[in-house]
């Protein structure tokens, strides 16, 4: 870490402090005076300053000129031109519109940099969650009790090296899930100068087709996976073969083992999806507990289910429902057992989970009813065109 990153971290932190300070002490009038005077004298960068005279906004808007600061210092020492060149872009734009600029974006570009390059680590996030709890809670000696049964994580410093780069990439990641969809320009440069040559070429080269071809970033737990990626890019191309453009691809697919659902409670379940309930088309991604390959096939099949799922209600809740049992006994157990669902009594824990489940068995098997039934609950009608998983070739050329 260099003086002069660190002084930068050190005056963000200052910057925060300073705006809550004034928003708990100052009257509206001294604030305002005091503030406009403030912003424009301590912000260093010419574009910003030039920004922030032409724009005419509130000056009692403290966390935006804290946000314009934080930017303004973590501008400093960036040495990469795209990433420079993008902000003062957006920034140009907003001073043409004369609208605030979206600041979690520029600082969540800024972030991925300097986390990257290993100036510093941005407070907060699922991983530092992990840590703090990693921390508090977990000895040599007891660490094996945290891990999953399959022992890739068998050795306590395996478990915190595997950690180290997970928070390294994590703003990274957030990235991707936030604006992948509405800044796919950067997102792609990002994923394609900061991750992929961290891979072997095979791998790197899978997971830029898988980019290119559904815009998903893929975050592998080993550097060295082509078989997982391969897996990866046939069940996505499975996906679009049946569903087209009305497919919904995720923004990312996790495959890190360091996620806080997984390590904390010790959890037995392969993949969750993550979304915005007001916008779950533009801000989703999947996770999987590792990148071994049964995880894989079986858990990105049940977790794009859930996220194109039609009745996926995105104003505010995502009802669960649950599948009625008629007689003390559960309705359609029969189709699923005669399609070979891997995990029918998970499938009866809701709704989604019903549809997401019957999505891993074996759609030749189920009567014509089961298949309006599944629609009916949510299911495209088109995924029941999808070869089964059990018939898939994960592996081949």
């Amino acid at each position: 870490m260099t003086g002069r990153i660190r002084k930068i971290q050190t005056g963000i932190n200052l910057v925060k402090n300073s705006a809550d300070h004034f928003l708990a002490t100052s009257s509206p009038a001294i604030k305002k005076k005091v503030f406009k005077r403030d912003s424009i004298i301590t912000i260093e960068d010419p574009i910003i300053r030039r920004y922030i005279k032409t724009i005419g906004v509130d000056y009692n808007n403290v966390p935006f000129f804290s946000e314009i600061k934080e930017i303004s210092l973590k501008l400093v020492g960036v040495k990469d031109k795209f990433i420079k060149e993008a902000i003062y872009n957006k920034i140009e734009q907003a001073k043409i519109t004369r609208k605030c600029i979206k600041t979690d974006l520029l600082i969540g570009l800024l972030d991925v940099y300097h986390t990257v390059k290993g100036h510093y680590s941005p407070i907060g996030g699922k991983v530092q969650e992990f840590f703090k709890y990693l921390k508090e809670n977990v000895s040599r000696r007891k660490a094996k009790k945290i891990v999953k049964k399959d022992g890739v994580f068998n050795d306590y410093n395996l478990l915190k090296k595997s950690f180290e780069k997970a928070r390294k990439l994590e703003p990274l990641k957030e990235f991707c899930f936030n604006f992948n969809k509405t800044n796919p320009e950067i997102t792609n440069y990002l994923y394609k100068t900061y991750y992929l040559p961290k891979l072997d070429s095979k791998t790197s080269k899978l997971c830029q087709k898988i980019s290119d071809e559904f815009g998903t970033k893929v975050f592998l737990e080993h550097n060295h996976n082509e078989k997982a990626a391969k897996a990866i890019y046939k069940e996505l191309s499975e996906w679009k073969k049946a569903g087209g453009d009305e497919v919904v691809f995720p923004n990312d697919f996790d495959c890190s083992r360091i996620k806080q659902n997984y390590i904390n409670n010790c959890i037995d379940q392969a993949g969750f999806i993550e979304l915005s309930c007001d916008s779950h088309e533009t801000i989703n991604n999947i996770n999987v507990e590792n990148d071994t390959l049964i995880s894989i096939q079986y858990a990105l099949r049940h977790e794009m289910t859930h996220l194109n799922d039609k009745k996926l209600i995105i104003k505010g809740e995502y009802h669960p429902g649950v599948i009625k049992q008629k007689s003390g006994k559960r309705r359609f157990e029969g189709e699923l057992e005669n399609a070979e669902v891997p995990n029918i009594d998970y499938a009866y824990t809701s709704r989604p989970d019903f549809i997401a489940c019957a999505s891993q068995g074996d759609y030749s098997k189920y009567s014509d009813h089961f298949k309006k039934v599944l629609v009916r609950l949510g299911m495209p009608e088109w995924e029941l065109k999808m070869k089964p998983v059990k018939d898939m070739d994960y592996f081949g050329e």
